[in-house]
Parts: structure tokens; sequence; C-alpha cells
């Protein structure tokens, strides 16, 4: 696909209309200036009403023997960025079907917030996973944008972070076999060179030797080492703040000794979801060149199955050297988690933390598919995150920690144990990882376990991984 700024009126065209009692309208051009035909006129043939939900796609042709083809729809009256996203979403997926290549799009309203909405609804809309399909669909379209040189820079932008929610998307969608921790390193390795970023890396070796043990304990199973990775961006040298986006990348998760079942296994490659969506949002504000200080942080593990496994029963000793009973091998996450928090804050002098993970299906449990739970020690943050979900469209839920949650981890053999029983979940891994959060930091959890991975395509948003989060954070962290 191919979004661009141009006056150039093609032949096949995007014009929405309005409905205003029982009559309508076409919105956002001179009509007849640009498509050089009556459309109200052509359109009556088709008792074409400006219905929800109603899409009309024709052909016209002029009198000089030109054919012009037009894809209306009808827009709310106050429409939101959700509201635009979706249609035009459907709207890119006729005219992929219809075969078009080159179309004009006609924008309803001269607005920063309708141009951003109409780019994300096109652009994430064209995603599929197709890299091990033998048939590729190899049909594009360029998409000439009828508005003003004034919104390049937003365009661009605007492009820039969905390439990097899809870089995502990627990631996650592949073989575990293939997107290895040792894979991840090599992703955040070039990326840095690119970007002249510095870059550091513990391989199995360093983490023993430095004795970040819970992630020792998790990645210590499997053939694929364990990696923590971290890449640091100076973006505002006069800040003092610093902010890490500390990832989960259980690159994939059998359980452990507890396995996972059937039905649930199947899709554990997209367990490194949190380190991608980090990853993701770390790529796109350095590409952004947003005046943020930022550490990316990947902690990286495969919870395999062999002798050399962790067990139930274990006690570890973390990086920040506070012991964990291991109560269940497939509560992994918050371990792998923990030491990365541990180590970042003793290495890099942050000042905030955000980490995400797909975690818990309790999430999944208490808020359903698609929203994603907040968990953290600073309200400010937990507020602005929730506004950006709003306008972006990735909604954050709120959760509180309480005494009574934190209390589900007391142990009698270790400091605590991993697990707090089946009861609040997810509330109870945020309050593991509450532990390793030091005193004066600003910390929020974010677990994206339903927002990561979907069952379904939902207009733009693809089947299998999502990409969900990066605008989220990027939005933040332009604020």
């Amino acid at each position: 696909m191919n979004i661009k700024i141009s006056n150039k009126s093609e032949d096949c065209c995007i014009i929405p209309t309005m409905k205003f009692g029982n009559k309508f309208k076409f919105v956002g051009i001179t009509l007849k200036r640009q498509c050089h035909i009556d459309l109200q006129k052509a359109i009556s043939f088709y008792n074409y009403e400006s219905c929800e939900d109603e899409f009309l796609y024709f052909k016209k042709t002029t009198e000089n023997g030109r054919e012009h083809r037009v894809l209306s729809f009808n827009l709310k009256e106050n429409y939101s960025r959700e509201d635009l996203r979706v249609v035009y979403s459907k709207a890119f997926k006729i005219l992929k079907e219809k075969k078009e290549t080159k179309v004009s799009v006609m924008i309803p309203k001269d607005e920063a917030f309708v141009v951003e909405s109409i780019v994300e609804g096109l652009d994430l809309s064209n995603y599929k996973f197709d890299k091990y399909l033998s048939k590729k669909d190899k049909t594009q379209i360029t998409f000439n944008l009828m508005i003003d040189e004034k919104y390049s820079t937003l365009v661009k932008e605007t492009l820039l972070v969905n390439s990097n929610t899809k870089f995502v998307r990627d990631i996650v969608n592949e073989n575990a076999s293939s997107m290895t921790p040792k894979k991840l390193e090599s992703l955040a390795k070039e990326f840095s060179k690119k970007h002249k970023l510095n870059i550091k890396v513990l391989d199995e070796k360093k983490i023993v030797s430095e004795k970040l043990g819970l992630l020792h304990a998790v990645g210590k199973g499997s053939k694929n080492p364990p990696r923590l990775i971290m890449v640091e961006y100076i973006g505002d040298k006069k800040s003092n703040e610093k902010i890490a986006l500390v990832g989960k990348g259980v690159t994939f998760d059998t359980g452990g000794v507890n396995l996972k079942p059937t039905n649930f296994i199947e899709d554990m490659k997209s367990d490194m979801g949190g380190a991608g969506t980090a990853f993701g949002t770390f790529r796109a504000c350095v590409e952004l060149k947003l005046k943020k200080n930022l550490v990316l942080v990947m902690s990286c593990a495969e919870n395999a199955i062999s002798s050399s496994a962790f067990l139930p029963g274990d006690v570890i000793t973390s990086y920040c050297s506070k012991t964990v009973e291991v109560k269940n091998t497939d509560a992994e996450g918050r371990l792998v988690l923990a030491d990365g928090i541990s180590y970042v804050q003793k290495n890099y002098n942050v000042t905030k933390i955000i980490d995400l993970a797909t975690l818990t299906g309790a999430c999944l449990v208490a808020l359903g598919p698609s929203l994603i739970a907040s968990l953290g020690n600073n309200k400010d943050m937990i507020n602005s995150i929730f506004e950006s979900g709003e306008k972006v469209c990735e909604r954050v839920w709120n959760l509180p920690i309480y005494d009574e949650h934190r209390n589900l981890l007391k142990s009698k053999i270790a400091d605590f144990t991993n697990l707090g029983g089946r009861n609040g979940g997810t509330i109870s891994a945020a309050a593991f990882l509450e532990k390793f959060v030091n005193n004066g930091v600003d910390w929020v959890h974010l677990d994206i376990v339903g927002a990561a991975y979907s069952n379904k395509e939902d207009n733009y948003i693809p089947e299998f991984a999502t990409g969900r989060g990066v605008r989220l954070l990027v939005d933040y962290l332009k604020k």
C-alpha cells in the first residue's frame, strides 16, 4: 500500500455521505470539480439512503467516455476517531476485493484527527501474515489523500507508527522456533546499529554470573538460552526523566513442568507479545525522534520442558536477592519481568517503568478480549495512559492492588511465592511485580494478554497478533 497526499483525481474515489433527516449529502469535496460527474444524479438509480453500514460501489461513464468508480458510505453526524478507522477499514477491504489499484480519498473534514484516523483505518487494515503461504495476494493500492500539504508530517508520522505496529504483528506471528531470544537479540542489535544506540545484552553466562536467578530458572530448560536485552535512547539530554519499557519475552511457553493443555498451548508463540510491543514502541519513538529518554528491556526466555527445567517447589534467588517459591512453573512471565525490572533500576537510573506482558488468563476473565489491564503506583501515569487508550481505541482499565492481594503471595519457605491462586490472578501477579519496584520509581504494569492476540479479524485488527499497545504508548509518550 502507498498512502500519499496528492490532488490527482483517480478514476476510483472514496466519497462519504452524511444523512440529515431523510436526506443525505456527499461531504468533503466540490463534487463536479473533482469527479466531473453529478453524483447526486448518478446515485439515484441505486436507492442509496446513506444508512449505517450501507456501502455502495458504483460505476458512471462520463460524456467523454471516461469511467469513474465511486465507493460511498454513511458517516455518523458526530463521528469519532474510531468510527473513521472502522469505516475506512471496511472501504479498504471492498476496494481490494474490487481489484482497485489507484484511489482518490475525499476527506470529510479538514481536521488533523480526521486525517490521522483515516490513515490508520486504511493502512492498519493492509496486513496479512502470509510469509508461509504459497500463494500471496500481491494487489497493492495507492491512496491519494485529497488534503493540504500541511498534513504531510502528520501522515508520515502516522504511517511510521503503523509500520511499527505491523512489525510487532510480524515478530509475534513468527514461528517460535525462529523467533528465539537470540533472534530478538539480533533484531535489537540491527536496530541499535542503524540508529547508533547503546545496547547491552546479557547472554546465558552473564545471566548466571550476574545472578539473575529468576530469568535463568525460566530459560534453563531450553536449548534456546535466555537473553536480557537493553537498548538506551537519549532524546532529551536536559531531562533527568528516564523511562524503562520492560517487556516479557517468553518466546514459547509450554507451561514448563506444569504443562499447558491442548487448546491453550497452540498460541504460546505469542507469549513474547510484551517484549514485542515494548520493542515496537521503542522503535517508533526513536524513529519519531521523541524528546524522551528511554530504555528498552526485553527479558527473553523459552519456558521449555527438559531434565534441566525448573520445578514446582524450587526456591530461587532473584537479581535483587529476594527469594521466590515456585508454586507453578506456568507463572513464569512475572519471573522474567522481575529480574528485568530489578536490573534496569540498578544499572540505568530510571525514574519510571512501564512493563508489558501477556501475563494472566485471569485478565481475559476479568476484562474480556481486547482490553488492557493497568495496575501501578502512580495515578497520573495510569490516568494519562487511560486517556491515550480512549483516543487510539486501545482501551485500558485500571485495577487496584490492596494488601489482601499482596497477602496471597505469602510463603513459609521463601520471601514470597510466584502465584497468588485462582481468584484475583491479574492483581496478585501485579502485586508480585510490585515487590521488585524500588521506592521513588513510578511504575505501571500493563497486562495485554487479551489485547495482543485475537482469534478473529475485526476491521483493522487482524486475526492472530494485533500489535495493540504500540499506538497507545506512543501517544502517551508524545504527551
